[in-house]
């Protein structure tokens, strides 16, 4: 799916081999969206251009499964609000 696809259904986001759970908070940009999850973690997905998803990467590209947030060489912990 790319530009100009819409869904009319929920659907269940994939992340790695396995799919999204337990999130708790949800944040939509145009192209991108972003979750919070019960343990603190922050996942995002879609198109990325100005570090929109967290994941370090530079230019346009897009995610089709969540990718965890990066955070200096760790992952961000700790998210009360996304």
């Amino acid at each position: 799916s790319g530009a100009g696809h819409h869904r009319t259904k929920a659907v269940r986001v994939k992340r790695g081999s396995g799919y999204l759970t337990k999130a708790n908070g949800i944040a939509a940009g145009g192209y991108h969206t972003g979750v919070r999850r019960t343990d603190g973690t922050a996942w995002c997905w879609g198109y990325g251009q100005a570090g929109q998803l967290g994941d370090g990467q530079a230019g346009l590209h897009i995610r089709t499964k969540a990718t965890r947030v990066l955070r200096g060489s760790g992952h961000l912990t700790g998210v009360t609000a996304i």
